[in-house]
């Protein structure tokens, strides 16, 4: 174990050749491997509904899983995925549970290719799928390749998001989609262009859906339902500062389009983060013309998807809670921490910053109970002619050799935190 200060302490990391993985795999758990694996720069990662895998695709174009312990001090490589295109998207199912077959699944996006839904149970490869969803524009007959893909509160449907496009899928069917809505029509005063890159659905199941193009729309009835409202971000195509200052502040705000959406648990707030921002926007949905608060100085300007959490520990007994925290990761290997954001107005700084490495921090997740953080991490460096020797343990070099690159994923306890 690695004691890191503010009372959070390495216990699991992919950097280390993991010890008692012997008997894991006479338990079933991970894969017997010799030597340590090499993490490529994660480029996204979530932790399952039961808090007990770690999903991860990464610039190698390799989705892999990793399972954490009983008591979380363990991390194990357990499957792979390894691709021929870049992954665009990756969720896990909602009710997910590592022990029951019927529940141990993800979908996959990858470019040129349908819509792919696996089974992590199996040992070492998930390369078989059991389903394969058309996503075949009718029109054209030209794919839709989603950027963005959530299952629905019921597990039996889920969203996938693509250019000006957000259709809705069963689960059991993969020959078209149940429905689909386009996100712009001349009709619609409340339409929007672009690709779809962030999904996500309050408790009260209103959508939220998120673009390159810096939108962001509500749908009733978890995208099923009628447009609620949409908008456009600080210094986005259609925003209109109320003065010269709010412009000034609004540029300030600006980023290069939506990489994540998440709810507060109450289903009233929701916070967006954007590539090459430094900043989370607030919104509260009962008036969205205006945002509420932003958390500032992320340090987050970049092109890579850098992830965030927004967590209560009250959260699975009182959905009704207001009290949250929003954990949110940089490029300089710190976790910035905001408490109750939603209490405050204007521009906030992190009320707690812990450092978790030294890579930008791609995928920040909490478990249920607040004890455990596992923090994805990734990191390209390019690499110019004559520098190919150069950087050694800093990465592996690129099929090209024009880039080096590393990633990890590790795993820290947590003491006192608090909701």
């Amino acid at each position: 174990m690695e004691n890191i200060g503010f009372g959070v302490k390495r216990i699991a990391s992919t950097r280390w050749e993991e010890e008692g993985l012997e008997e894991a795999h006479d338990r079933g758990v991970g894969q017997k491997v010799s030597s340590p694996r090499h993490v490529s720069c994660v480029q996204q990662a979530e932790l399952s509904a039961d808090g007990s895998c770690i999903m991860t695709s990464d610039y190698d174009r390799t989705a892999s899983v990793y399972i954490l312990s009983d008591q979380n001090t363990a991390l194990f490589f357990k499957a792979s995925l390894k691709c021929p295109e870049p992954i665009w998207a990756l969720t896990s199912y909602p009710y997910f549970t590592t022990s029951d077959p019927d529940t141990s699944l993800i979908l996959l996006s990858t470019r040129a290719n349908f819509i792919s839904l696996h089974d992590i149970s199996s040992q070492a490869s998930i390369y078989n799928k059991i389903c394969a969803y058309n996503n075949i524009d009718p029109l054209n007959e030209t794919l839709r390749v989603p950027h963005s893909l959530l299952f629905t509160s019921s597990g039996t449907t889920f969203l996938a998001g693509s250019q000006n496009l957000i259709s809705l899928y069963d689960i059991n069917d993969s020959s078209a989609p149940v429905s689909a809505f386009r996100t712009h029509s001349k009709d619609d005063p409340q339409g929007y262009r672009g690709i779809v890159s962030a999904l996500s659905i309050s408790t009260d199941g209103i959508l939220a859906a998120g673009t390159w193009t810096r939108y962001v729309g509500l749908y009733d009835a978890e995208g099923s339902g009628a447009a609620i409202t949409t908008i456009s971000l600080p210094g986005g195509p259609t925003w209109l500062p109320r003065d010269s200052r709010d412009q000034d502040n609004d540029n300030a705000l600006r980023g290069n389009g939506v990489s994540q959406l998440q709810w507060s648990p109450c289903g009233r707030y929701i916070y967006v983060a954007e590539r090459m921002s430094d900043v989370l926007l607030l919104y509260d949905i009962r008036n969205m013309s205006l945002g509420l608060a932003h958390c500032k100085s992320r340090n987050a300007r970049t092109k890579q998807k850098l992830g965030f959490q927004v967590w209560s520990g009250r959260a699975g007994e009182d959905i009704f809670t207001l009290d949250h925290e929003v954990w949110a990761g940089g490029v300089d290997g710190m976790v910035r921490v905001w408490r109750d954001p939603h209490l405050r107005a204007g521009g906030l700084e992190a009320d707690d910053v812990v450092r978790v490495g030294e890579d930008p921090v791609v995928g920040t997740m909490l478990n249920r109970e607040g004890t455990c953080l596992v923090a994805a991490s990734g990191r390209l460096d390019a690499v110019f002619p004559g520098e190919e020797d150069e950087g050694e343990g800093r990465g592996r070099l690129s099929r090209h050799g024009r880039v080096r690159e590393r990633g990890a994923v590790d795993v820290f306890s947590l003491q006192g935190v608090e909701s």
